[in-house]
């Protein structure tokens, strides 16, 4: 898979390419084999994901959270956090309130990852 890179230490990748370019235009290509972590990270990094409130408050619930997260929600002082928990027409895995959240609840992005994983299953 032929790649740029975000400058010549080759740690992020932040284009893919069907083949290789001109080096003028696109500076610091490579070509990664397809399992490379470093293209599985642009990947995700690519692909967010978004589910409805219940969904979301769903999955929390199934996982023991909910009350934790509406407490911390409730009891924080920031309105606009408690104005997006209460009128969000869906919530985003990169969503300020979700990286609020995620500190509240102490997850990773890795495991607010799976979460939204499994939100997705949830249905009314």
């Amino acid at each position: 898979m032929f790649v740029q890179f975000s400058d010549g230490t080759q740690s992020k990748i932040i284009a893919t390419f069907s083949g290789p370019q001109d080096s003028e235009e696109y500076p610091n290509q490579g070509e990664v084999d397809e399992g490379d972590a470093r293209l599985t990270d642009f990947s995700l990094s690519c692909s967010r994901l978004s589910v409805t409130p219940y969904q979301f408050k769903s999955a929390l619930a199934q996982q023991g959270l909910y009350e934790k997260v509406l407490d911390s929600i409730n009891t924080s002082g920031d309105l606009m956090m408690q104005l997006a928990w209460n009128e969000a027409k869906s919530f985003g895995e990169s969503d300020p309130i979700i990286l609020k959240i995620a500190s509240y609840i102490s997850k990773s992005p890795e495991q607010i990852r799976s979460f939204f994983e499994l939100a997705l299953t949830q249905s009314p």
